[in-house]
């Protein structure tokens, strides 16, 4: 391609220098001779070498000078041959001091387009550097003005994002695992506009890391995936308990081992202080890549810690052998054990737990009518129509007699479950039983305590519950 490109050139070149080189001699044969009569052949020559070297690189002036010589030569032989003209005429001493200064002119001329042809290297050298250096500029400030465009809004909106979190958080009160990890994952895209992500989960059976929860994965990919615990970024942060941010690889060479391709931000999941997860940022828009947006994730982690507790911890109780055939929720048996487990925990990291019971008191009269086994789920349908309405989660356990069943909830302080409580008695002051094309009104009597610090027994829990309940059926 820069061959054929160059080879117009060339050509072009070659017919200046045969025009320019022929330009004396054509003038002279106008004359008929005068020129060299008049001794004015040489200066000619002497101009049209000195504009060789003005205007061409030396070969093609050399070739130029050797043309134009040539035909000089060849047109003073004919005149000395054919006109009245001697040798003494045309090859005087004046015509060496002529072409010897129009060698000397041809010598300042070469040097000075030298000179200048430099320069114009020199010039467009630092022009293309300056056009470089101006784009590199006019990028970084676009992106300068993307990130100041983002903080601008995230200062702006700095009251919102945090109604926005709670919000988003409180979400998280569900004891579906699935729905939690997606509301997490969907919380970050909000956030930080991430585009693809994930949360591991280690499959124990396997010693892989499996994915819990993925965002803007594909079916077939989530489907085959697994990161092994040695070797990987999320191995490595899942083994650890420590997070890794891409900026890391500036500063350490201790990830270079690791394929880091997929990982801009993963940050491992802790519940109750050991590893339970990993989240990872495959995708994050440059201008959301920050400490600010690291500082977000780990506080939404954070604050999920609790929830994922609860949830983790209601997903072991299911998991669990001691659950009623019927209902499929826990037993009694359980209920002590997860109290006691609460309470404890209350001690080393505050908050409260809360035990409710809730009792239907003309169980024995809605038997005359419906079945037993129906009369057992009505209690877990109306806990089910609680926690959609008051958006508290909770645990619920079989509790010592049929018509009773117990609920943990968390959060509440003793004039809080108070409220909670005359809030659910409100709620289902009407409720009624729908069965064999008849409605059976259903009625309802509560008993709580509340726990907020160790020195709470469960015992004393369930005996000021039930006291409650008692006081009720009077």
């Amino acid at each position: 391609m820069n061959s054929a490109k160059k080879r117009p050139i060339k050509i072009r070149v070659f017919v200046e220098i045969t025009l320019f080189s022929s330009i004396p001699v054509l003038i002279d044969l106008a004359l008929q001779g005068e020129l060299l009569r008049q001794a004015l052949f040489v200066p000619f020559y002497s101009i049209i070498f000195v504009l060789f070297f003005s205007f061409y690189n030396f070969i093609p002036a050399f070739i130029g000078v050797i043309l134009a010589t040539t035909e000089g030569v060849a047109l003073s032989l004919y005149y000395i041959k054919t006109a009245n003209i001697t040798k003494e005429t045309v090859f005087t001493a004046s015509t060496f001091h002529v072409l010897l200064a129009g060698l000397i002119f041809c010598i300042l001329a070469a040097f000075v387009r030298n000179r200048v042809l430099i320069g114009r290297k020199r010039f467009l050298e630092r022009y293309k550097q300056a056009v470089h250096r101006v784009a590199i500029l006019e990028k970084r400030i676009s992106i300068l003005e993307r990130v100041h465009e983002v903080l601008e809004n995230r200062v702006s909106s700095q009251k919102d994002s945090i109604t926005l979190l709670h919000d988003r958080v409180k979400k998280l009160a569900s004891l579906n695992l699935d729905e939690a990890l997606n509301t997490i994952l969907d919380t970050i895209a909000l956030f930080t506009e991430m585009s693809v992500g994930e949360i591991w989960r280690l499959n124990e059976e396997q010693n892989l890391l499996v994915p819990a929860a993925v965002y803007g994965w594909s079916t077939e990919t989530t489907q085959s995936a697994s990161r092994s615990l040695e070797g990987t970024i999320e191995g490595y942060v899942f083994r650890n308990k420590q997070p890794f941010s891409v900026r890391m690889l500036l500063n350490s060479a201790e990830f270079d081992r690791f394929d880091t391709r997929l990982n801009i931000l993963t940050i491992p999941i802790t519940i109750s202080g050991k590893a339970w997860g990993v989240l990872n940022i495959q995708k994050l828009p440059f201008e959301h890549y920050s400490q600010y947006t690291e500082s977000i994730l780990e506080i939404l982690l954070s604050l999920a810690e609790p929830y994922l507790r609860h949830i983790v911890e209601y997903e072991q109780l299911q998991n669990q052998q001691e659950l009623d055939s019927i209902t499929g929720y826990p037993l009694f048996t359980l209920l002590y054990k997860n109290l006691e487990d609460d309470i404890e925990r209350t001690k080393y990291e505050g908050g409260s737990v809360s035990l409710i019971i809730m009792e239907i008191v003309n169980f024995d009269e809605l038997e005359l009518h419906i079945d037993r086994n129906q009369l057992r789920r009505l209690p877990f349908e109306l806990k089910e129509m609680i926690d959609q309405t008051k958006r508290i989660k909770s645990k619920a356990f079989h509790y010592k007699d049929d018509n009773q069943i117990a609920l943990l909830v968390y959060g509440l302080d003793h004039d809080g479950a108070s409220f909670f409580c005359l809030d659910v008695l409100a709620l289902l002051s009407g409720y009624t039983f729908s069965a064999n094309s008849q409605n059976y009104p259903v009625e309802l009597i509560l008993g709580f305590s509340t726990a907020t610090n160790a020195n709470v027994s469960v015992d004393s829990m369930v005996a000021e519950a039930e006291h409650l309940l008692s006081v009720q059926r009077l």
